[in-house]
């Protein structure tokens, strides 16, 4: 008869019973086998227990037992268990029943699939229960086959909910929501980002690498009225000088040698969405005056081309580099700039928002954390501290990078100073007499850096190396490319040649 009844209510619709988890799924679920918790709620204590040896002889899991709803709610609410993935309720219970406490539990931990058992085989009763986000219903006395197929689907359901929190949190946030951090500097930038959503004005961003750049350029065209259509982003300092035209504006077939085929190019790609010229202060002086004409016009010639086509795309720039020095020093056009730079967006560097880093830091964590499978859940407090003192030359790249390589590294649960930075990568220059390049100026006030190795302690490409002594000694020269040149030991012209790529 109870096997009957349970099987005539299956078709009631529980959500969750139909679904099929995929192999990926599984896996992750086994992955962590034996870390799951059940809480068994019923004021009947031999009930609790008959259920818990029930439940012990097939699953690794752990029991905690409550023999009442307001018990369950403390264990829930405290967090005792974080590790719970479902809950066996009794129906019928002295004070607050199983009804009552159904969406409260929800309310609590949301998604959390609830097995009601009880004694009654009223229909009616079944209707509620479902309608109020139970997860399936058994009766008592609960057949050990039923109990078990009921609990191997709410681990698989709460194993399926745990890869979709894993997923959101790999893929990071969508529009401002991902500019992350509490100090004023941030919220005045993401303010001003906000005003620039709302129109197809065109956005100057700047800060130094590293800051977030992008990610306020992709926050602006997500909260657009562009975001159904492209975002393309094109890091102009990483165009070789003889295909800047052609990237930017494509090309037909034949039109030089490596010409097999049309290219559409970057614009014509972001046609009704976004164009995001980053590092546009390294694009070179040729390049700048056809990309001036395209930005007026609204329309590009593909390179060989012969005729000119209409483009319909919002631009925002960015750059690391001072554009009004720039072009004092003859490096940026000045009616380019002034084209470009009519809604300026600033971030400050990570070293001037410290209110930021602990925000940061522990949304980096939550992130790798959830997309390596690690129950990585805090700092100690060495580590704590090294992260409002270190400087982040590298801003919140460096900082996301080196969470990153800390939970990978962490055997425990909470980051280490030396998972940040593992002694080897510390000790090994300075047991090497090794120091970064520093020239400071004549106040002693600040330093400009130049680092041998990046923030991983790897060493640097030398063009890279190169490029910080470049802008280290234009910055402490004020702009001066004469004296620069004097200071770096090298020509005027080989400096000059050198920053225009």
């Amino acid at each position: 008869m109870r096997a009957r009844f349970y099987a005539g209510i299956s078709h009631y619709g529980f959500p969750n019973r139909r679904m099929r988890p995929v192999s990926g799924i599984l896996s992750f679920f086994h992955h962590n086998a034996g870390m799951g918790t059940i809480l068994i709620v019923d004021d009947s204590e031999l009930q609790r227990r008959l259920t818990a040896d029930l439940l012990k002889r097939r699953f690794p899991h752990a029991c905690v037992e409550a023999e009442s709803a307001a018990t369950a709610l403390a264990i829930l609410r405290k967090d005792i268990r974080s590790d719970i993935f479902t809950v066996l309720l009794d129906l019928s219970m002295p004070g607050m029943d199983g009804r009552e406490a159904i969406p409260v539990i929800l309310k609590m931990r949301p998604g959390m699939p609830i097995i009601v058992i009880t004694s009654t085989q009223n229909t009616a009763d079944v209707v509620q229960v479902v309608k109020s986000g139970a997860f399936d219903y058994l009766v008592k006395p609960a057949n050990p086959d039923l109990l078990h197929n009921a609990v191997r689907k709410a681990e698989q359901f709460a194993a399926m909910q745990q890869e979709i929190q894993r997923l959101r949190m790999m893929s990071g946030a969508a529009g401002f929501a991902a500019l992350i951090g509490p100090s004023t500097a941030m919220r005045a930038a993401v303010k001003m980002g906000q005003r620039a959503a709302v129109s197809d004005i065109t956005v100057m961003i700047t800060g130094e690498s590293g800051v977030g750049k992008e990610v306020m350029a992709r926050a602006i065209h997500s909260e657009s009225a562009r975001a159904g259509k492209a975002f393309v982003a094109v890091n102009c300092g990483a165009l070789p000088k003889d295909l800047v035209e052609s990237t930017l504006f494509g090309h037909v077939k034949g039109a030089f040698t490596d010409a097999v085929a049309d290219a559409a190019g970057k614009f014509r790609e972001a046609e009704g969405g976004t164009l995001f010229l980053d590092e546009i202060g390294e694009l070179p002086l040729a390049a700048q005056v056809k990309l001036l004409r395209a930005l007026q016009q609204r329309e590009v010639e593909p390179v060989g081309g012969g005729k000119t086509v209409p483009v319909n795309i919002r631009i925002i720039a960015a750059t690391n580099r001072d554009l009004e020095q720039a072009v004092r020093q003859g490096f940026f056009r000045e009616d380019l700039y002034y084209r470009l730079n009519v809604f300026p967006i600033p971030i400050a560097p990570l070293r001037d928002r410290a209110d930021d880093i602990p925000v940061l830091a522990a949304h980096f964590l939550e992130r790798y954390a959830a997309q390596e499978n690690k129950k990585v859940t805090g700092f100690d407090a060495a580590a704590a501290a090294w992260l409002r003192a270190h400087p982040w030359p590298g801003n919140a790249r460096e900082l996301e990078n080196r969470i990153y390589r800390a939970v990978l590294l962490c055997e425990g649960e909470t980051i280490a100073r030396t998972d940040l930075c593992p002694p080897s990568v510390i000790a090994e220059p300075a047991a090497r007499g090794v120091a970064p390049l520093a020239i400071r100026d004549e106040s002693g006030a600040g330093a400009f850096v130049v680092n041998l190795v990046d923030e991983t302690g790897a060493f640097k490409t030398f063009d890279a190396i190169t490029t910080e002594a470049e802008n280290a000694a234009l910055r402490y020269c004020e702009g001066n490319i004469t004296l620069a040149a004097q200071k770096l030991g090298v020509g005027k012209s080989t400096l000059y040649r050198h920053r225009q790529g």
